[in-house]
């Protein structure tokens, strides 16, 4: 009776470990997709990060344009980042709704802009501007480089151009687009209100961290340099 009794409380005992891995796992999965034809993408490189921003695992999108991800140790925070050559990056914080072991993050990335060459015989090159940490006030340079491309605007008439303006790659994609968005709007109201130039002739986009023209990967501490190079608004010519 004492070795049917052994037996039967080795088998509880597995089913028990069994149904706790099975509770413990969680799964992440999700589509990514081009946002503007909304067809599926296929060659995207798939980063999770725990949340000490570190990478612990990757992947690359299924033929059907999927990716799918198995944690068994769970943390409670991770990160998913999705990349692909000729869009832009894309970064959203993982959620486990209470009960559901898998969380469904599905992507839509822009596809880059490439700014039109300008045929003339003398390619003309606009200086950016630079900001603060988490500002986007204009200081004494800032306006005195603006006043130099309303200048270069008045003389050719015909000339419009795109603000395109950046963050450094701290903090998080929402507060990133954000302030980049601020930036760009403050550059282009001067151009407009100080230096006179028709609002028809500037577009206006924000890209966030997505773009940083000094790159500082996730959880690393990079000089402060770096970060300020990052913090900048670009005028391109189209």
């Amino acid at each position: 009776m004492k070795k049917y009794a052994t037996y039967f409380m080795l088998l509880l005992l597995i089913m028990s470990n069994k149904m706790y891995s099975q509770e413990a796992l969680r799964i992440v999965t999700g589509k990514i997709i081009d946002l503007d034809s909304q067809e599926q993408l296929t060659d995207v490189k798939i980063t999770l990060y725990n949340g000490a921003q570190d990478s612990i695992a990757a992947s690359v999108v299924n033929s059907q344009g999927f990716y799918f991800f198995e944690l068994e140790k769970i943390d409670n925070t991770y990160r998913v980042k999705a990349e692909a050559k000729g869009y832009t990056t894309a970064e959203v914080a993982v959620k486990f709704i209470s009960g559901n072991p898998t969380s469904r993050i599905n992507f839509g990335l822009n596809r880059f802009q490439k700014p039109k060459t300008i045929t003339e015989k003398k390619s003309m090159k606009l200086d950016p501007i630079y900001f603060d940490s988490n500002s986007s006030y204009l200081n004494n340079q800032n306006k005195q480089d603006l006043a130099k491309i309303a200048s270069i605007l008045q003389v050719n008439p015909t000339m419009r151009i795109e603000v395109r303006a950046h963050a450094d790659t701290r903090g998080d994609n929402e507060y990133n687009n954000w302030m980049s968005d601020r930036r760009a709007r403050r550059a282009a109201e001067w151009l407009i209100n100080e230096g006179r130039i028709d609002s028809n002739r500037i577009i206006v986009r924000d890209f966030g961290k997505a773009l940083p023209a000094k790159d500082c990967p996730p959880g690393q501490k990079c000089p402060e340099t770096v970060h300020e190079g990052n913090r900048r608004c670009e005028f391109i010519v189209l």
